[in-house]
């Protein structure tokens, strides 16, 4: 079992070897294999990178983050062009259907509709999380299969 330090020591050195992440923008606690990490991410995706870094490890139990996104000013766009792309890159995807709703308050994506299949909302998801302006996303997408070569079991 590793300890609480040892587990602090390998988040840190994790974090800086990402080279998606900035180690210095976060502040990591670690008790009793339960991580918090807290800090400022320059935009979304590093944040998420950050968290998916520290996730695989072996000790760690869980992960609380208190984590806000600031942008830069260069990376800052108005709701509606952050939507604008959203919809642009959602129509180029092969994988996400048409019917995808899109909001955007303050950079905040929230996204809507159903899709057949999970790797669709995932799709969609992982589209927008890497969008420059984007601070963060709720994936309100509903999964309802509707295959006609499943066969329902009675």
């Amino acid at each position: 079992m590793r300890s609480d330090d040892q587990l602090h020591n390998d988040i840190y050195q994790e974090l800086k070897s990402d080279p998606r992440v900035t180690e210095s923008n976060f502040r990591i606690s670690v008790k009793d294999g339960v991580v918090t990490l807290t800090g400022k991410a320059s935009n979304y995706a590093e944040k998420l990178a950050a968290l998916e870094t520290i996730r695989h490890l072996a000790g760690v139990k869980e992960v609380i983050e208190d984590i806000e996104v600031r942008l830069s000013f260069a990376q800052q766009r108005r709701d509606e062009e952050i939507k604008q792309a959203i919809l642009n890159a959602l129509t180029w995807n092969l994988w996400v259907p048409k019917a995808i709703g899109v909001a955007v308050e303050r950079g905040w994506v929230t996204l809507t509709g159903e899709v057949n299949w999970e790797f669709q909302k995932k799709e969609a998801e992982n589209i927008v999380r890497h969008l420059m302006g984007v601070r963060g996303v709720s994936s309100l997408i509903s999964i309802k299969p509707n295959n006609p070569n499943r066969t329902e079991a009675t």
